[in-house]
């Protein structure tokens, strides 16, 4: 006799995460670069600016499009909440207030799937008389928003998951004193994803002073790790580092400037990070990929990442940091570490993360729980003491490690399953196929 079984989950959707990790892993390619940039960066109110769109980055709706793209922009002030936008140029066609395409919001073709849009003056590109958008005088503009689409509308490029797209924007008054620091290289995109290096490298850091309004430019200077390390009278400065030694580096920008008898400054900070070397060992005896519960009350955690250069481990146990005391060692394609039973307590869940290539922050791809940002719309009644997700500390599906969990006491412990060729499996996601999203509901239904 056949028997069928319906294997429910409570949050099937847990699992396409760490189907997505993996072909994290497996990808050889960078990571993607950013659907907008301009010139300069950030765009002031007080300069013309040219905007960048890389068709082939975010949705890619627009990528190898052949035909006119088009902008739907507008901006978002300190006077209007949540980024909601205003001055909207170019409204979509399918709208009423459509009055047809703009030459002013047309893009340029610059390459293959690269456009360009100028903007002599970014207040005046904005409140246009056709957009009937008067902006007060002490209204700041903070960013510009951008959708891009083609001459009807039916296709669009967005950002990253299909959200709209912010440039933040520097608003300069025509006489208020304005002076702000920048760092300029190296980029990136701290804390989550910071600038990472490699040994024998040496790393050029740019910074920049931006002055308006102002009497003179005083010094730029340049610290690192709260020493200064070079200065300069001119607006740009370079200078070499030599990564020798595995460290978190801190930069500091910071500009002076006088306007009459007053001193103006500005300050920025970044960091970078110069990995560790990479250690090549074999992985101890019986660990396999996946977390590891060793008899001396160790954890060792073992990825399977296939050409990949480096991994860091990330958790509730060091405060999410990318430490170096974390790196991961290298076991042919395995990338392990084990860590101490005075870091690991027993009956204690431990969220966690690697950090793979200084690109990609993934749980680990065999672990039996995850959580996820989504998990705070799970009830108590449901899952009663859910772990909470890391919010602000991290991003994607984390893992869940807990030493010393007690077994789970089966009602039948003598059940002998029927074998696995005559079973007929069904599986349904309980969020989506009952109201009350929960196992309970399910059996007694």
């Amino acid at each position: 006799m056949r028997l069928s079984l319906i294997e429910a989950s409570l949050h099937m959707s847990r699992y396409f995460p760490i189907l997505v990790a993996l072909a994290l892993l497996l990808a050889t390619v960078p990571a993607a670069g950013q659907v907008v940039e301009t010139t300069p960066s950030p765009p002031r109110t007080d300069q013309s600016v040219t905007v960048f769109f890389n068709a082939d980055e975010g949705t890619g709706g627009l990528e190898d499009h052949d035909g006119e793209v088009y902008a739907h922009t507008g901006i978002s002030t300190d006077q209007n909440p949540d980024q909601a936008w205003k001055c909207v140029k170019n409204h979509w066609p399918t709208s009423d207030e459509f009055t047809g395409n703009r030459d002013d919001t047309q893009l340029t073709q610059v390459e293959t799937n690269r456009y360009k849009l100028e903007i002599q003056d970014i207040r005046a590109y904005y409140q246009d008389t056709s957009t009937e958008c008067d902006l007060g005088a002490d209204e700041k503009i903070e960013t510009m928003n951008f959708v891009f689409r083609n001459v009807d509308g039916t296709k669009e490029g967005k950002g990253e998951g299909g959200s709209d797209i912010f440039v933040e924007v520097t608003d300069v008054s025509e006489s208020e004193p304005f002076v702000e620091a920048s760092i300029t290289n190296p980029t990136g995109n701290p804390p989550l994803y910071p600038f990472m290096v490699a040994k024998d490298t040496t790393v050029t850091v740019s910074i920049a002073a931006d002055t308006a309004n102002v009497d003179s430019l005083s010094a730029l200077r340049l610290f690192v790790d709260g020493t200064e390390v070079a200065s300069s009278s001119s607006d740009n400065l370079d200078h070499p580092l030599d990564m020798n030694t595995p460290n978190r580096f801190q930069l500091q920008a910071v500009v002076e400037a006088k306007n009459g008898s007053d001193t103006l400054t500005d300050t920025t900070s970044t960091f970078f990070i110069r990995t560790p070397d990479v250690v090549e060992e074999s992985r101890p005896s019986g660990v396999e990929d996946g977390i590891n519960y060793n008899s001396d009350g160790s954890v060792t955690l073992s990825l399977n990442a296939l050409k990949k250069d480096f991994a860091y481990v990330l958790g509730d146990f060091n405060d999410w940091d990318i430490d170096p005391e974390y790196f991961m060692k290298k076991d042919g394609n395995h990338w392990w570490i084990t860590l101490s039973s005075s870091e690991i307590q027993s009956q204690t869940e431990y969220a966690f993360q690697y950090f793979v290539d200084g690109a990609h922050r993934i749980a680990d791809p065999l672990s039996h729980k995850i959580l996820q940002p989504v998990d705070q719309f799970i009830s108590d009644q449901t899952y009663p003491d859910l772990k909470p997700y890391p919010d602000s500390l991290t991003e994607n599906p984390v893992s869940v490690l807990e030493k010393g969990r007690p077994d789970f006491d089966f009602d039948n412990p003598n059940f002998t399953p029927p074998p696995r060729d005559e079973l007929v499996v069904y599986e349904l996601l309980v969020r989506d196929f009952l109201e009350q999203n929960n196992f309970q509901t399910l059996t007694d239904t």
